[in-house]
């Protein structure tokens, strides 16, 4: 029987699969988005609360200390603060990574509430890291930072408020709430005018500082490794929650490189990208495996939720300095904030200006892009094309000459014109 014979393109196909490969180039045919005028929706701006230390989640008593006291009784514990006084939780100062940080530091900022409760301490108490309190067995992050069950002693009734109604606060609360306490939100905005609901919706450290505290460099740490473990458990649960692709240039890889190592899938170099724009210019990058969080669809679920398990929200809160803080009647506050959060103090806390364009929704872009500050991020309702890096800037008023240097700069990166 005779060998049956192979096509001369047939091996040539086959050779091309096997270097590209070998040298890393992507074979698939991409699909590009079409980032025309006819297909744009509109602009957003918003202000990214950024921290020189990095994002804060720690815990204080807020008030005068003097003689007087007030006893906070939470189930069979009590808590001895000033007159007037209130234990205050801090969770701010995310930057641009808040959305994809959100449960990660929402656990982190309950649990100090819960070592407080194990440990019956008052005044200023941050040791979880420091110290082993808990009596947990070993140095691993994950078995220090591990959420616990809430004692038997809680009181179903403990009332709690949480300030702020972004991804942050929302985030808090339904951890609060699934633990059996009573939660009021007291928020300026609601959750859907917040920049929380303006986000792009990538999970990376992207536009949060990196500490140089080696203690707050663990809580970071151990942050975003149990947010990427638990947004990857709700996947494919209807809320928004995605694993995707991220492709990346060479100089500006939205801060993955920050990620801890071992936490997503190894990282591989294209030569080059597979895009129109950049294979003309043979530019080399880099593909990642992470998550795309479709911002307006999490944030509802949370919202949502929240709403079933009785949550009161109190919009139209401002909060203009102590005071109004003081005068909400809840004795253990959680403070989400994010730029509000300089009424506490905090002088190293920076508005960050981002702008989008906003593009009708495309269905057959699967993955997402970033070169520069410039990115590219599917949603269900709507394209996301970005951005700026607007340091100190405060006003939010249109900037069409920005907006059309995204638009401009996207489009001859994917498209090469």
């Amino acid at each position: 029987m005779k060998p049956r014979s192979v096509h001369y393109s047939t091996l040539l196909f086959i050779a091309t699969c096997v270097l590209s490969i070998y040298f890393g180039k992507s074979a698939e045919a991409i699909h590009v988005p079409c980032l025309s005028k006819e297909n744009m929706i509109g602009t957003v701006s918003g202000l990214r609360p950024y921290k020189d230390s990095g994002f804060l989640i720690s815990t204080q008593i807020l008030g005068k200390q003097n003689k007087t006291t007030d006893i906070i009784r939470i189930g069979n514990v009590l808590y001895r603060i000033s007159k007037g006084g209130k234990l205050l939780i801090h969770n701010f100062g995310h930057g641009g990574s808040g959305l994809g940080f959100s449960l990660g530091s929402a656990e982190l900022a309950v649990n100090h509430l819960l070592v407080e409760m194990n440990l019956n301490v008052g005044g200023y108490f941050d040791p979880l890291f420091k110290v082993n309190p808990l009596g947990i067995p070993g140095d691993n992050l994950k078995e220090l930072g591990v959420h616990r069950s809430i004692p038997q002693s809680l009181n179903s009734a403990s009332q709690i408020a949480v300030l702020g109604a972004g991804v942050n606060g929302l985030a808090v609360a339904y951890l609060l709430t699934k633990l059996g306490f009573t939660v009021t939100i007291y928020a300026e905005k609601h959750y859907s005018d917040t920049v929380s609901n303006k986000a792009g919706g990538l999970f990376s450290p992207c536009c949060v500082q990196e500490t140089k505290d080696l203690w707050e460099h663990q809580k970071h740490t151990w942050v975003q490794s149990r947010s990427y473990n638990l947004l990857l458990e709700l996947a494919g649960a209807g809320i928004g929650i995605s694993p995707m692709r991220l492709y990346t240039a060479l100089e500006s890889l939205a801060g993955m490189e920050q990620l801890p190592k071992g936490l997503i899938p190894p990282v591989k170099t294209l030569n080059p990208l597979p895009f129109p724009g950049t294979k003309s210019r043979n530019e080399k990058g880099y593909l990642f495996e992470t998550i795309l969080i479709d911002t307006p669809h999490y944030l509802n679920h949370l919202h949502s939720n929240l709403i079933e398990q009785g949550v009161e929200m109190n919009i139209g809160q401002q909060f203009r300095d102590i005071q109004d803080v003081m005068d909400i009647k809840e004795k253990i506050l959680f403070n989400t904030l994010g730029l509000g959060s300089t009424l506490f103090g905090f002088n190293d806390l920076h508005p960050v200006r981002g702008d989008l364009v906003h593009y009708k929704p495309d269905p057959d872009l699967t993955y997402m892009v970033f070169h520069k500050d410039k990115y590219v991020f599917p949603q269900k309702d709507k394209m996301v094309v970005g951005g700026s890096f607007k340091m100190y800037v405060r006003h939010l008023e249109p900037d069409h000459k920005k907006n059309q240097a995204i638009i401009d700069e996207n489009r001859i990166w994917l498209h090469g014109k």
